[in-house]
């Protein structure tokens, strides 16, 4: 499953056309559903990590962010003068 989640959120191509097609031109051929069944099982796998992170870092006296510049949403939308 983890070739399909570095593929999904490291490289960005979709579950659908970009990881079918990369394992089409493999000689394998996975369904649409079969990919996404293994993304939400390993979502599923994952959940109980992530309800431990999340309690340790909710339970800081503090957060701390990063302020990286990231394009915004906001600015990407033609606004009304």
């Amino acid at each position: 499953m983890e070739p399909v989640l570095i593929a999904k959120m490291a490289e960005g191509l979709s579950v659908g056309n970009g990881q079918s097609e990369r394992y089409a031109r493999e000689g394998v051929e996975l369904s649409l559903s079969t990919l996404a069944d293994q993304v939400g099982a390993c979502a599923a796998a994952l959940r109980p990590l992530h309800a431990l992170i999340q309690a340790h870092v909710l339970a800081a006296e503090r957060l701390h962010g990063v302020e990286a510049k990231q394009p915004s949403w906001a600015r990407r939308r033609a606004c009304p003068r």
